[in-house]
């Protein structure tokens, strides 16, 4: 079996793997990356452009992973890089034909997708159809339609009974952009367009279209400005924050990074205060929303030079105009692709990182093969000179190759588990009696020993043992905090254990901590009010209690909390508020009035 049975095999793992929810399951992305590897260990294998950049990156991400404190989480993401760079390989290698139905299949997949954005209802996830959770998901793939369909429009080279499917395609996707609101999609879609247009000559075309555009820009100016900033979603416009936390991450390890897949432990360090609700830092992150900062946080500034080497390298490889329609049709949907993730993380649905790979591989690959409207200095160029081009250089085929892929499809494999196992874990962990919440943490520990959220429920689970063990709890709670500085609760929690042990300096800088970090964290001014009370400052006691009685009120009617970090916030022991101002000589009305 050799590399053009490959190259199908990536066509069906895109045809089947999108409406499959873009192969976001485990079990799915297993499938379809064990069925790549399987079949490119047959050999030869084409080369992919810029090969030597692609490999100096993957073994770049391959160092960070070894490197960093959770290498078995890290090595899956390196397994899905990998997988990406094979589709590279593949769709280079692709004859004509094969292009053909890689376009044709992106153009009707823009209505067929549409039509499921609309027709597909979830409560809580509008306009997700066949790619959910996030309805960004489904608006990349309408923009990398809609870049292809203006491609092939432009070309004037499609067959005349199929010129319909292009410009259902443009005007589907469109509709399904403005539909959604995806900011990141329109910008994609404003980016491919025009440039396929202008490098399909069709410069009158482009200045018409771009006045038009401009006056229709002036018309709706509100209502585009409203679009844009969405008032009235909460966290719409957070990104140039996480991005600045993603820089923060990158500059913690310029040289190797956060790990590959860990941006979220980097995140945890470099959290901000939002007004998404209540609490201030219930905001959690797994991606920096923008591809090439997520890349410098995970493998540092290093890993983000070689991986703009290895594109640069790629687009340098590609022919010199002419190029067949479904090479512009490829190549406008990968810029479209491209300018997305630079504002978004759609990469992570890895669908589309294979989608971007095979557009990219399939725009650059040297030569068509056959076809009806390939470039006239093919057609006038010798047989044997057309022949040398079109062959791909292969890599060594044999053992070691096989061995490699072997390698490769166990990474790519093991990729999208180590996060699902997480979960999992943590989910039964927090729902079983303490000792098996132990053991089930305890073994989650081995595959991800910096995760904070795992740390928090083995700290809990030992409070619950029969007898408890306080002195754990606080270990575990105490390596939490230091991995998370802004999460209150753990701080809160932290001072809970000190006043058990009656250390009331120590729980009092404790809960001032969480307080400070949290403003309107009921039970941590609750324990400040508690331990002030009990070292005898009655006068500071009463002031907290005031704090707290005030804050508890402002709490009446809020809406239900976002996650749980903000409802631990949020929540009060009413019995303890109650005889701590009993303690104090005051009540609950006079302390809501005072308050």
């Amino acid at each position: 079996m050799s590399f053009p049975s490959a190259g199908a095999a990536l066509l069906v793992a895109l045809g089947a793997g999108l409406p499959a929810g873009g192969l976001r399951h485990p079990a799915a992305w297993t499938l379809a990356a064990a069925a790549l590897w399987g079949c490119a260990s047959r050999g030869p294998l084409p080369a992919p452009p810029g090969t030597r950049f692609w490999l100096a990156w993957l073994g770049w991400c391959l160092v960070s992973a070894a490197a960093c404190p959770e290498p078995l989480r890290s090595l899956g993401a390196v397994g899905q890089a990998a997988t990406a760079v094979l589709a590279l390989a593949l769709a280079a290698a692709w004859n004509e034909a094969d292009r053909r139905r890689w376009a044709w299949g992106l153009l009707a997949a823009g209505p067929a997708f549409a039509g499921a954005a609309w027709l597909i209802r979830r409560p809580g996830l509008p306009m997700t159809g066949l790619l959910p959770p996030y309805y960004n998901y489904t608006a990349c793939l309408e923009a990398a339609a809609l870049g292809a369909a203006v491609a092939a429009l432009a070309s004037g080279r499609l067959p005349p009974a199929w010129r319909w499917l292009p410009w259902l395609t443009a005007a589907a996707a469109a509709a399904e952009i403005l539909a959604c609101g995806s900011r990141g999609a329109a910008l994609a879609a404003a980016a491919a367009a025009p440039w396929a247009l202008w490098r399909a000559g069709r410069r009158r075309l482009l200045a018409a279209a771009a006045a038009a555009a401009a006056i229709l820009a002036t018309a709706l100016l509100p209502q585009l400005r409203r679009q844009a900033l969405k008032p009235g979603i909460p966290g719409a416009n957070m990104r140039p924050e996480i991005w600045a936390s993603a820089v923060a991450v990158a500059n913690d390890g310029p040289l190797l990074g956060e790990g590959p897949g860990r941006f979220d432990r980097g995140f945890l360090r470099h959290n901000f205060g939002s007004t998404l609700g209540a609490a201030r830092f219930a905001l959690r992150s797994t991606h920096a929303h923008s591809e090439p900062l997520q890349a410098a946080a995970e493998t540092g500034w290093a890993g983000l030079a070689l991986l703009l080497a290895a594109l640069w390298a790629t687009l340098a490889s590609g022919p010199a105009r002419p190029r067949t329609w479904t090479q512009e049709a490829a190549l406008a949907a990968a810029a479209a692709l491209a300018a997305q993730s630079v504002v978004d993380n759609v990469l992570a649905l890895p669908a589309l990182q294979l989608g971007l790979a095979s557009a990219l591989g399939a725009a650059v690959a040297r030569e068509p093969r056959a076809g009806a409207d390939a470039p006239a200095r093919d057609k006038r160029a010798g047989t044997a000179e057309v022949e040398a081009a079109a062959e791909p250089v292969a890599l060594p085929a044999g053992a070691a190759w096989r061995t490699l892929c072997l390698g490769a499809v166990l990474l790519a494999a093991w990729g999208r588990w180590p996060d699902w196992l997480l979960r999992r874990s943590l989910d039964r962990a927090r729902a079983a009696p303490p000792a098996e919440a132990l053991r089930l943490v305890r073994g989650a520990a081995r595959l991800a020993p910096r995760d904070a959220d795992l740390l928090e429920t083995e700290a809990r689970a030992a409070l619950r043992s029969d007898p408890p063990a306080p002195l754990a709890a606080g270990e575990a709670l105490a390596k939490a905090a230091a991995l998370s500085p802004y999460n209150a609760v753990y701080a809160q929690m932290l001072a809970e254990l000190a006043a058990s042990r009656r250390d009331w300096p120590l729980a009092l800088r404790w809960a001032r901590r969480a307080a400070a970090l949290e403003p309107e964290f009921l039970q941590a001014r609750l324990v400040a009010a508690e331990t002030l009370a009990r070292l005898g400052r009655d006068a500071e006691a009463r002031a907290e209690a005031l704090a707290l009685a005030a804050a508890a009120k402002r709490a009446e009617g809020r809406p239900e909390a976002i996650n749980e970090y903000e409802w631990l916030v949020t929540r009060k022991d009413a019995l303890r508020l109650r005889e701590l101002l009993e303690r104090l000589g005051l009540d609950d009305a006079s302390a809501g009035e005072k308050g």
